[in-house]
């Protein structure tokens, strides 16, 4: 009988702990989301001085990018990244990102950045959300590496 309440009680905490641990570390986490209406990666590929724009390369590659993100300079709000995103400085390299990134042979989206009050930092265009943003302070966000999911290292 005392099995069977202890097992209760671990089940219940079991369930409940993450709850509780979530919403109490939730407050420092941004969000990466997907939104109707929002900018195209045509768009953005256009007005991309407009932006500073970084890429994430699938390993230590540069023949393969994996994402590429968009934070927009006209706002004081900003991104900043880990050192596996690369800058993109000029148009040459804007094109080969945006040609390779388009013999992709799964889709990639345009997700949305935004911080735990739900204001807009900038975009991202990869296959997933699977990314790490975390306040740094009240204009900052932290992007952490782009990590590709199994399917993507399954699927090259």
């Amino acid at each position: 009988m005392k099995f069977m309440r202890y097992l209760y009680v671990t089940l219940l905490f079991a369930i409940l702990a993450p709850h509780g641990f979530g919403c109490a570390a939730g407050s420092n986490i941004g969000r990466v989301t997907v939104e109707p209406n929002m900018l195209t990666i045509e768009e953005l590929y256009e007005n991309w001085e407009k932006y500073y724009v970084y890429v994430s390369y699938f390993g230590a590659s540069e023949s393969r990018p994996y994402g590429i993100m968009f934070d927009p300079r006209n706002d004081d709000r900003k991104l900043e990244v880990h050192n596996w995103w690369s800058r993109v400085e000029d148009q040459e390299q804007m094109s080969t990102i945006r040609r390779m990134l388009g013999t992709r042979q799964f889709p990639i989206y345009v997700w949305v950045i935004r911080s735990p009050d739900k204001k807009t930092y900038g975009y991202l265009y990869a296959p997933h959300q699977d990314v790490l943003v975390s306040v740094v302070d009240e204009k900052t966000l932290w992007v952490d590496r782009l990590w590709p999911s199994a399917f993507d290292l399954w699927y090259k």
